[in-house]
């Protein structure tokens, strides 16, 4: 179950979440002091019914402090525990190894003196046969943190007192410490999902099960923050009264202005329309959600906005825009794609100049420690081990963006190549056409399934480069090689590929995707196709089956299973839906070629076990591995693209000339399925005579 007697576990990464979570613990834990005495002080001449909302609203604040704490500390231990659980199944498999040798040797020496006794009497071989390390793989370590904090009251709600004081100088006292703690509150929350998510890159061996501590300290924070805003707009509201004592009915009337938006979405658009560089800039460093305001409008809003700069102001604003905001408009649908991708570039551009900056000096940083370090034979390890870790941090970083700089560079004679998302998500994510998105009469999505991430970039450009040339053979066309959601790694570095949570994310960043290219390209209405394989299969079905996504053609290649509640093509959104799929066989047994994989996604599944080739789900299937002559070469594995192996995307297969068959709009010339009936193996397994159900 692991490949070469590796598991995916990095110690450190799981030692920098213990220290990560450790650190949030002890801060938010220390605050408690300080913040209950900033209640008592505000408390000081504060009466009526608005004193009490507060004082209540204190008290679930020390509860959920001590929850989220509790649950820090309490994460901490079982990421210790499953540290501790990875090196007792490193040590097995080590130990397996080294068996697995030896037996190896004695059977070399058993081919020429076959006694049965040797290995229980020969000291060579240390009791061979009776101290064979155990088969059974340590138990995969779980984590979970199921908590949710309390609801603040913040109305007097017809409360039977008439009118509520206070006093505003002791008011805005509190509201400076709240702030200082929010603040430390959001720093740890920051430090700890940059930990959370490099260990569920690099440790994927442990599951996780319901995990809400996150969520319930980014709420606990939103709390922090609107009981400052509270508090300090009642502060204000007594000043200007003079006399500290107001009705609960003026007091009962900010409640809505604490949830407003600072601006409405037209405020925003026109803002932004108007300001200059300094301005622009300073407007999003004040006030952040403003990008989320952004990047939640309907895409035709912003197209219809940003074609209108044009006209009432100048050009010259749109490139003040994306030149100042270039990561906010990069990745903000509904911007045409030739914008985007300058956007985008320059984002990675700086990048990768930063990181290659802090490379530098973290080099200069180690020779000058080596340096100091004189003669003491300890000095230097204590010295350049945090060193060496954060290189390796930086320099998986940079070659990610490397990655994607080198996959944006079109070969000789290709298509140009635009950058249309790229967000700062670890590792980030990123989709990039290949062809003109902005002009093309025929567009294809292509999504990433199991492994992707853009740690492969090249390849799954490649592979969409490979499909791209299939289409452009047939006008003029775009290709995108998406890969905009966090995909689930193969069993058993992870389990996520048998559930939908990735999936039913992937799907709505999809739908996004596709609401942009229809808000830019709309009226000339272009061919849309959306083209799956893998898990991508799963996540695309959620897209397309929301109800104001609709495309031309949805392809699914080698599904690992759609979601459970689509039992039908009929029920996506695409005027025609295929699919094609290559003998199911098992995984490093089977010795003839097939999809070892897609079938397990589906058999295992908690919620995507509908497979798409079946006869009433009623998809049109095409052939992959009919081996019929002229019709290309048989899928042999469940990869897009393999060395060894003929995938789904390898030109000359039968499954990618049939692909383009359907996208340059010719259906009729695909090849037929054909059911290859079980393997050599798979018979031995059924028996003499045994049906054989596929």
């Amino acid at each position: 179950m692991h490949a070469g007697g590796i598991i995916a576990f990095d110690h450190s990464t799981a030692k920098a979440l213990i220290t990560a979570l450790e650190t949030a613990d002890e801060r938010v834990h220390r605050q408690s002091m300080e913040w209950s005495d900033a209640v008592n002080t505000a408390m000081d001449e504060f009466q009526g019914a608005y004193s009490r909302l507060f004082s209540n609203n204190a008290a679930n604040e020390q509860r959920d402090r001590s929850d989220v704490c509790f649950h820090l500390s309490n994460v901490a231990r079982q990421v210790e525990y499953a540290q501790e659980d990875a090196r007792a199944e490193e040590e097995r498999l080590a130990a397996v190894a080294d068996w697995e040798q030896r037996y190896a040797a004695w059977q070399g020496d058993a081919d020429s003196d076959p006694s049965w006794w040797t290995p229980f009497t020969d000291p060579q071989y240390g009791g061979l046969m009776i101290s064979r390390p155990s088969q059974t793989p340590t138990k995969l370590p779980t984590i979970q943190a199921d908590v949710a904090v309390r609801d603040r009251d913040r109305i007097s709600s017809g409360s039977g007192d008439a009118v509520s004081s206070g006093s505003p100088l002791n008011l805005r006292s509190f509201v400076a410490i709240a702030e200082r703690c929010n603040g430390i509150v959001e720093e740890e929350l920051e430090a700890l999902r940059t930990a959370w998510s490099s260990f569920r890159n690099d440790c994927s061996w442990v599951i996780i099960e319901t995990f809400t501590l996150f969520d319930a300290l980014a709420q606990y924070l939103e709390h922090g923050r609107l009981e400052a805003h509270w508090i300090s707009k009642i502060a204000d509201a007594f000043e200007v009264a003079g006399t500290g004592v107001l009705t609960n009915e003026v007091l009962d009337a900010l409640a809505p202005a604490l949830h407003a938006t600072a601006m409405s979405n037209t405020q925003l658009l026109r803002t932004l329309a108007t300001s200059d560089r300094e301005q622009l800039a300073k407007l999003m460093n004040s006030s952040p959600a403003l990008s989320n305001q952004l990047h939640l409008m309907d895409p035709g809003t912003i197209n219809s906005w940003w074609n209108r700069l044009a006209d009432t102001h100048s050009s010259d604003q749109q490139t003040t825009l994306w030149e100042t905001l270039p990561e906010i408009f990069g990745n903000l649908e509904g911007i045409p794609y030739t914008i985007r991708d300058q956007a985008n570039r320059q984002v990675l551009k700086r990048n990768i100049r930063e990181l290659n900056s802090h490379l530098s000096s973290l080099a200069s940083e180690r020779r000058e420690a080596l340096q100091n370090a004189g003669h003491s034979p300890t000095r230097p390890q204590s010295v350049l081990l945090p060193i060496f870790a954060e290189e390796r941090e930086l320099n998986a970083q940079l070659e990610i963006f490397e990655q994607i700089n080198r996959s944006i560079q079109a070969e000789d004679g290709q298509a140009p190549r635009q950058l249309i998302s790229l967000t700062n998500d670890q590792p980030p994510l990123a989709a990039i056409s290949i062809g003109d998105l902005d002009t093309a009469t025929n567009v294809t999505y292509s999504v990433a399934g199991m492994n992707s991430s853009t740690k492969t970039m090249e390849s799954w450009t490649d592979s969409t480069q490979n499909i791209h040339d299939e289409v452009h053979a047939g006008g003029d066309a775009a290709t995108v090689a998406w890969i905009g959601y966090g995909a689930p790694v193969s069993p058993p570095g992870s389990l996520g590929v048998l559930h939908n949570d990735m999936a039913e994310a992937g799907g709505d960043n999809l739908a996004k995707a596709l609401r942009g290219l229809d808000a830019v390209r709309g009226p000339e209405n272009p061919q849309v196709n959306v083209m799956a394989h893998s898990y991508g299969t799963t996540t695309a079905a959620f897209a397309i089956s929301q109800p104001d996504i609709a495309v031309d053609n949805l392809i699914l290649v080698g599904s690992a299973g759609l979601p459970d509640h689509i039992r039908n093509a009929e029920e996506l959104n695409a005027d025609t839906v295929y699919a094609g799929h290559a003998r199911d066989v098992y995984p490093y047994i089977d010795s003839d070629g097939g999809d070892q994989w897609a079938w397990m996604g589906r058999d295992f599944s908690s919620g995507h076990g509908v497979n798409p080739m079946d006869d009433d789900f009623e998809a049109m299937t095409f052939g992959t591995d009919s081996e019929a002559e002229g019709v290309g070469d048989p899928v042999a594995t469940h990869s897009a693209r393999d060395d060894d192996a003929t995938g789904y995307y390898e030109r000359h297969s039968e499954s990618l000339r049939n692909i383009g068959y359907i996208l340059r709009g010719e259906p009729e010339e695909m090849s037929d399925h054909v059911e290859k009936g079980p393997t050599m193996f798979q018979r031995s397994l059924l028996g003499p005579g045994a049906p054989y159900a596929p």
